[in-house]
């Protein structure tokens, strides 16, 4: 018998998002990928994933909160910089065997760059796979990429 419980979404949160059902999914099944690509997941779903699901599933070895272009941002993550920073330091050094972490078109920002850089990817070490794309970093993002956050 497990002594691990299934995530749960917070209540303060409001009502659970159909894209919650996918994080349980993955614990319950100890599946190795989370995809939740253009699942609307906001701010507040990425604080509640880098809480209460990440902690869970520390099986993982793909993550993916991308999304794809769209005129209009219906189908973004746009966790923003405050929760790539969440993931950063809350999150990422539950998943030490990621390999793949997708993060394309969420508006992290170089704020949100240069803390995956200093206190997220330092935590995990398999990865091989990372997928920026359309984030705004700028060169104080790029820059703290390329001299601490990328491992080697």
């Amino acid at each position: 018998m497990s002594d691990r419980s299934a995530p749960t979404w917070p209540a303060e949160c409001g009502e659970e998002p159909g894209w919650w059902q996918r994080v349980r999914s993955a614990f319950e099944d100890n599946e190795t990928t989370l995809d939740l690509f253009n699942c609307q997941i906001g701010r507040i779903g990425g604080r509640a994933l880098v809480e209460r699901g990440l902690p869970n599933l520390r099986q993982l070895t793909t993550l993916n909160l991308g999304a794809e272009y769209s005129f209009s941002a219906s189908g973004y993550n746009s966790i923003g910089p405050g929760g790539a920073t969440a993931l950063a330091t809350q999150g990422l050094f539950h998943l030490a065997q990621l390999t793949s972490l997708d993060l394309g078109f969420n508006s992290i920002g170089p704020e949100g760059a240069t803390a995956l850089a200093t206190h997220g990817l330092p935590h995990v070490t398999q990865l091989t796979s990372l997928n920026l794309w359309s984030n705004s970093i700028g060169p104080e993002g790029a820059r703290a990429l390329a001299t601490q956050g990328l491992p080697h």
